[in-house]
């Protein structure tokens, strides 16, 4: 009966003509930030059937995140965020997918971050600032040759959005389609280089940066929802080769959704 009904819980999204459930079934995900847009990555992809997930926070629940960090209730404040994300997701949420939690600092200890890209297909990366952060994941990732989809909310208007992708190999880097390294100091710009990125440690993240934004986060449900709905749904394209563009735009208070498929940065500081 439980093998039966396990073949009927996608049996919806097999009527998408597109839609060819063993790709999902096959996919090894890993999401780098379970917090407003990771969370809802996380679920939608338990609830899609991608065969593997991995999640990976360091960060302990807080009130303010429960506006938005859907597998998150008040009775988890100041537990670790990727223990409570995994027991909820086996509990209510998973239909086929084996999850695996890491408790990780990815900073301070680089190369156990490296060692779990090792098994993955694509980084769904929901970092927050700053954004040197998400620099060095897309040059690991550039290095790598993994497909990378950054998906975050505008941390000032609260009610806009961007996705990003980075392709394994033919398309724009991170750093082309945000010129991150211009906010990284002069000193420490070969060590997030890709020829460099897979030999640290460690990365000084706050170090290395010029500028730190200090300022709390303006962001809603909606936001963190959508944008990451969006996401997801480029993952999905992604698996079944499906073009993705490099850059989406989305802002929620217009309803306006701008996309751009675009080329190299020809003197790009990371992959020109």
């Amino acid at each position: 009966m439980l093998d039966r009904d396990r073949s009927e819980f996608f049996d919806r999204q097999r009527l998408i003509k597109w839609w060819d459930q063993s790709k999902l079934k096959r996919a090894k995900i890993l999401v780098l930030g379970v917090g407003g847009i990771g969370t809802h990555v996380a679920l939608g992809c338990c609830r899609s059937g991608i065969g593997a997930l991995h999640l990976i926070d360091n960060d302990h629940v807080e009130p303010s995140n429960l506006n938005r960090q859907v597998l998150y209730s008040k009775t988890d404040i100041n537990s670790r965020k990727v223990r409570v994300a995994k027991e909820n997701l086996k509990q209510q949420h998973d239909l086929t997918t084996s999850i695996q939690a890491h408790n990780l600092d990815i900073f301070e200890r680089w190369q156990d971050f490296i060692s779990i890209l090792e098994g993955v297909d694509v980084v769904m990366n929901g970092l927050d600032c700053p954004e040197t952060k998400r620099l060095a994941v897309a040059s690991a990732c550039l290095k790598k040759e993994i497909p990378m989809i950054y998906a975050g909310t505008d941390t000032i208007s609260g009610s806009s959005g961007m996705i990003i992708f980075q392709d394994s190999a033919q398309g724009p880097c991170y750093n082309c389609l945000q010129d991150t390294t211009s906010l990284v100091k002069q000193d420490y710009l070969s060590l997030l280089s890709p020829a460099r990125i897979l030999e640290l440690d460690s990365i000084p993240i706050m170090e290395l940066t010029k500028q730190h934004d200090t300022q709390p986060a303006a962001t809603s449900f909606p936001a963190a929802s959508i944008i990451a709905g969006l996401a997801l749904s480029q993952l999905i394209k992604l698996l079944h080769d499906v073009p993705v563009p490099h850059r989406i735009i989305c802002d929620i208070l217009n309803l306006q959704l701008e996309q751009w498929f675009l080329e190299r940065v020809a003197n790009c500081r990371t992959c020109g």
